[in-house]
């Protein structure tokens, strides 16, 4: 007789906590990518400049990776939406616990006195 199949199921606070940690890896990707886009550009820019002063700087190689910036341009937008979507999807799992953290939790009856009294052992001194 074999054991019955092992099942996993994500709870609120679980979808929470696996939201937040992609958002972070993302976004730690996202700063890469933008820097990499940056380093390119900034090269460009100067080798541009470079060549604006001097025919001897038309000879410079375009630096490497600038035929990748668009690749780079669309990753970027990709992850930005995959950070976008994963925030709605986060406020609406939040909101969803919450609710059903206010629904399963029976109010307590508010009265005059305090918790201390309620319990004989949390009485001060």
């Amino acid at each position: 007789m074999s054991p019955p199949p092992i099942k996993v199921t994500l709870g609120p606070y679980d979808l929470l906590e696996i939201l937040r940690d992609e958002k972070d890896n993302l976004a730690k990707h996202l700063t890469a990518v933008e820097c990499s886009i940056r380093d390119i550009l900034l090269e460009v820019e100067r080798q541009k400049h470079l060549q604006s002063l001097a025919p001897y700087y038309r000879t410079l190689q375009p630096p490497e990776g600038v035929a990748r910036v668009q690749q780079m341009e669309e990753l970027r937008a990709s992850i930005t939406e995959a950070i976008d979507a994963i925030e709605r999807d986060f406020r609406q799992v939040e909101a969803e616990a919450a609710k059903a953290a206010r629904t399963s939790t029976p109010a307590r009856a508010v009265s005059g006195r305090s918790s201390s009294s309620e319990n004989p052992r949390r009485r001060g001194f």
